[in-house]
């Protein structure tokens, strides 16, 4: 019997919301508008850096290596050697206040080269990342790249010019005063560094700066979350209809009320 009574209460409250759908219609159309407008003023802010971050990389290979000497006064060059090398005058203030004499337009100090964080040279994976608010010091640095590269390759060939000048003459000397025991290892280090002077007019770089990669804003807002979603309108929906039958009970009971009190 007391299963009877509880189908007969639920039925009752079906038949209750059935009648009062009208009404619940209303609270879900009201919520319905609620919720849109809501969502439509909430939307996600899209946080935009105010001063951009663009980032770009500089690869670079050794093109040319110096012959290593044969002589024991005189150390071999590697690959590491060249980079060494570059990397002290890429941070030369002198070679930097030469090339900005040049360049008075730009815009770049020598602190942005100095600075970590916008200027970084790898030579183990060869490149160097620069990173700056704006696109023009970054195309200025890439020039100031090729400048470097001009400055090591005028410094290694005015080097070993005078290193052959210098073998030269010690040759001379050699066989001047030794001429029962003539000595080749100046023949063969005359030749091996008059090789490499002809090969660098073909090739004039020690460095080959390959091309600048497209700067990318690591500041860029990101795409933004869909916040304009059906499953928030539904949720809206539901609301609407819980508040709707929470209505129909609250009205019911208090029509009861006043009937049980007449």
């Amino acid at each position: 019997m007391k299963q009877s009574n509880d189908d007969i209460d639920i039925l009752d409250l079906l038949i209750l919301l059935w009648r009062g759908k009208w009404k619940i219609s209303i609270f879900i159309f009201l919520t319905l508008i609620i919720g849109c407008l809501y969502l439509y003023l909430n939307k996600d802010v899209i946080e935009v850096n105010p001063e951009p971050l663009y980032e770009s990389k500089i690869d670079f290979i050794v093109n040319q290596l110096p012959p290593n000497n044969l002589d024991s006064n005189y150390t071999g060059f590697y690959d590491h050697t060249v980079t060494t090398d570059y990397q002290k005058l890429f941070y030369s203030k002198d070679v930097f206040n030469k090339w900005k004499s040049d360049n008075k337009q730009s815009q770049i100090i020598y602190e942005n080269l100095t600075n970590t964080n916008m200027v970084n040279i790898s030579k183990e994976e060869r490149f160097i990342e620069i990173k700056s608010d704006k696109v023009e010091n970054i195309n200025e640095i890439f020039n100031y790249t090729n400048y470097v590269n001009e400055v090591l390759t005028s410094k290694y060939i005015l080097m070993f010019e005078n290193r052959y000048e210098q073998i030269e003459t010690e040759f001379r000397d050699f066989n001047r005063d030794n001429q029962s025991s003539k000595s080749s290892d100046f023949i063969y280090e005359l030749i091996k560094i008059n090789n490499f002077l002809k090969s660098m007019e073909n090739d004039s770089e020690f460095i080959k700066i390959k091309s600048l990669t497209n700067p990318k804003n690591l500041n860029a807002p990101k795409k933004p979350r869909p916040t304009f979603t059906y499953f928030r309108l539904v949720a809206f929906i539901v609301f609407g209809g819980m508040l709707g039958a929470v209505f129909i009970f609250v009205q019911d009971a208090i029509l009861r009320r006043k009937g049980q009190m007449k």
